[in-house]
């Protein structure tokens, strides 16, 4: 379900401008650890360089017409583990700018155009800028294949082949 598609169709879809910038927040605005409060403030300090989309609450589905419309996903939780939507945005090759939460810094790594923030809003908002200005969609899905259903399906097997054989290790 979380694959890279066309910008354009997905903008269409969605009744979004082709031409705009759109940074995209999927948490709830009145989950105070959502912190949506820092993404506001960061834009006041760019307010004509792009349109926030805030589609909360939405179906699960609707997800990746949404991950691949957007210039840029934008998570500013204080508090996550490890958070579902940063490795759907990879896998739809989406550039991120996350606050330093959870394993975030681990599975955007060094991926061009994903950016790991402070929670001051000028780093947020310089983020941003960084990503936008990167311009395209990132090699986030080559980073976390590992990360899909029949790998991990594949690993389990493997692991319990492994018991059940006596091999070992």
């Amino acid at each position: 379900m979380f694959r890279p598609e066309s910008k354009i169709e997905a903008r269409k879809l969605l009744g979004l401008d082709i031409n705009g910038k759109y940074v995209l927040f999927l948490g709830s605005k009145d989950d105070n650890r959502k912190n949506i409060k820092l993404l506001n403030k960061a834009r006041d300090l760019h307010p004509d360089l792009y349109a926030v989309l805030c589609p909360f609450p939405i179906a699960h589905h609707k997800v990746p017409t949404f991950l691949n419309a957007c210039d840029v996903l934008v998570v500013t939780s204080y508090n996550e583990g490890s958070p579902n939507v940063i490795k759907e945005a990879m896998a739809c090759n989406c550039p991120i700018v996350s606050t330093d939460v959870g394993d975030v810094k681990e599975i955007i790594g060094n991926t061009s155009g994903c950016y790991v923030c402070s929670f001051k809003p000028k780093n947020l908002s310089d983020s941003i800028k960084l990503s936008l200005d990167f311009g395209k969609r990132t090699n986030g899905r080559n980073k976390v294949a590992h990360l899909e259903e029949s790998q991990v399906a594949k690993r389990i097997t493997d692991v319990y082949r492994r018991v059940v054989h006596g091999s070992g290790t």
